[in-house]
């Protein structure tokens, strides 16, 4: 079953991580923390990186239920 929806949790698991690493950059920029922002900035990579995955995964399993 999670096999089968492993994209869309990958997307929303991403949206989360995504969103707290917006958050730490609000933080990082009211306290004038440089160190906070760039690791807020690597996490908020990676976050696209894996929601890019996901989307890729969903559209994978689009086209094999096209045939």
């Amino acid at each position: 079953m999670i096999k089968e929806y492993k994209g869309a949790l990958l997307c929303a698991c991403s949206i989360l991580v995504n969103l707290i690493s917006g958050f730490l950059i609000i933080i990082g920029a009211y306290s004038l923390n440089k160190m906070l922002i760039y690791i807020a900035l690597i996490i908020l990579f990676i976050g696209m990186l894996s929601m890019l995955y996901g989307l890729y995964l969903i559209y994978k399993k689009y086209k094999e239920s096209k045939k």
